[in-house]
């Protein structure tokens, strides 16, 4: 028996068996980094409750990606709070020019990247929020979706001494010299896109030289205007 022989004939047998394992692993390494990964998504099916709102898991991604799920999940905006505790709207569906303060918020690390690279609890605005004639007290905190040119009447009632006022009246305004029905506290037009926050702050109606608390109900919606 030729010992030698054998021994190179080993030799060579454990460089093939070597080589054919490191050829397995660098075609499963090769299939790894051309797998598509799964696209991003909720970690439930939202559940809307009686505000409109549902609140839920997102895997993580681009913008672009969480307007798409939302969109998927029938919302029309998507609520997420940003690194310093605010809350940043995304209008689904809306330009890049009024989504831009969103994606500014949530930059990512690298160009490409994305901009959650982790789970992300957000709040999903349900559709039933768009475009009402009417708002009222049932609509608080909720958001509303309109179009330039669009108006709704803000019926709050008469039970509060009502006082609205508009963040930014570029985008939103009260329409002056109109008859409003009782209980109404005006007529507001969209005037341009972007987003705003209507505030209202009611006090109870007291007799005279009664004590009466001055300030007895607050009411705030979003407003994202599209062109």
């Amino acid at each position: 028996m030729n010992l030698s022989r054998l021994g190179t004939l080993g030799i060579a047998a454990a460089v093939l068996f070597f080589a054919s394992v490191g050829g397995v692993r660098a075609v499963e390494a090769q299939t790894a980094q051309t797998a598509p990964l799964p696209q991003p998504g909720f970690s439930s099916v939202p559940t809307y409750g009686s505000l409109g709102l549902a609140l839920v898991v997102f895997s993580g991604g681009t913008v672009d990606q969480l307007a798409t799920a939302a969109a998927g999940a029938g919302a029309s905006g998507v609520w997420v709070q940003d690194a310093t505790g605010r809350y940043q709207l995304l209008p689904v569906g809306a330009p890049a020019f009024i989504t831009s303060s969103f994606a500014g918020a949530f930059a990512p690390a690298a160009p490409g990247a994305a901009n959650f690279t982790g789970l992300t609890a957000v709040t999903l605005v349900a559709p039933s929020t768009t475009s009402p004639s009417i708002v009222t007290l049932a609509n608080d905190g909720q958001t509303i979706t309109m179009r330039v040119g669009e108006t709704f009447s803000l019926q709050l009632g008469e039970t509060y001494s009502w006082s609205a006022s508009v963040v930014d009246q570029s985008i939103l305004s009260r329409v002056v010299n109109v008859t409003v029905v009782r209980g109404s506290q005006g007529i507001f037009a969209a005037k341009a896109p972007g987003q705003t926050t209507l505030n209202a702050s009611g006090g109870l109606i007291c007799a005279a030289n009664q004590p009466c608390p001055a300030l007895a109900r607050v009411f705030r919606v979003q407003v994202v205007v599209l062109p």
